[in-house]
């Protein structure tokens, strides 16, 4: 089956993956992406069923379940499906597609997306790397969003004050660690760290029972992933630690 009439250019040149399957399937026409992508020639695709190209998970996926949903005015389409591919070379490759089906064929576009999820995974590697990392110091890190939520807590950070998660996470100022009287002093030195990127100041830290320890917090703004805006990550030490002065964020 020939690219619908009149759209033999864009069918061409488009750097997005066009097909046209039946009912079962089976592919009456792909463009020359199939092959930019995905590595494999026209010839040798045409007539294939879809799912023998799928990685076999999400094969089986998408035939026990609807992969299509109607729309008010009665149109089948397919929104936003996500499906692992094999590239010739034995490869994977993460397409997302979206398409509607007309007069029992189904036409539908493919984008892919395989950077996309190279990009996330390697983020939550680096993201799993770095919560070992704060749970194996001797210091307290709290993350504060820029609206001043609290984003995450180490476990260090519980140990040293008794307050968990569940107390801390979502909660903006006055924080519980922070004791009354320091209220607005702590305020305004959160401020001056949201607004200048960093800060460092000393106070006590109230514990979940009650008791205290004279603490010193170096506070450092750093970037958050999909540009939601500088997160602030305090580190807490307790200077009643004996091994010695807490380190210092340059600048």
């Amino acid at each position: 089956m020939p690219p619908p009439d009149g759209l033999e250019i864009f069918w061409d040149a488009a750097g997005v993956l066009f097909c046209i399957t039946n009912h079962e399937q089976r592919l009456l026409a792909v463009n020359r992406a199939w092959s930019t992508i995905l590595g494999y020639e026209a010839e040798a695709l045409l007539g294939r069923v879809t799912w023998d190209l799928m990685h076999p998970e999400d094969a089986r996926r998408l035939q026990a379940e609807p992969f299509s949903v109607d729309d008010p005015v009665g149109r089948r389409l397919v929104i936003d499906v996500e499906t692992r591919y094999a590239h010739v070379d034995g490869s994977t490759r993460w397409l997302q597609w979206t398409g509607e089906e007309r007069d029992g064929l189904w036409y539908a576009v493919g984008h892919d997306v395989t950077s996309m999820h190279v990009a996330t995974t390697a983020l939550h590697a680096s993201q799993q790397r770095a919560r070992a990392v704060m749970g194996a110091l001797r210091d307290g890190i709290v993350t504060v969003a820029p609206d001043t939520r609290v984003l995450e807590v180490s476990a260090r950070f519980t140990a040293l004050t008794g307050w968990t998660e569940r107390d801390l996470l979502g909660t903006r100022p006055p924080y519980a660690w922070w004791p009354a009287e320091d209220i607005a002093a702590r305020e305004r030195d959160l401020r001056d760290a949201l607004r200048g990127g960093s800060a460092t100041w000393r106070g006590a830290c109230l514990r979940k029972d009650g008791t205290r320890f004279d603490a010193l917090v170096d506070a450092v703004g750093v970037p958050r992933a999909g540009g939601a805006g500088p997160a602030l990550v305090k580190v807490v030490r307790d200077l009643s630690d004996p091994e010695g002065p807490a380190p210092r964020f340059a600048g």
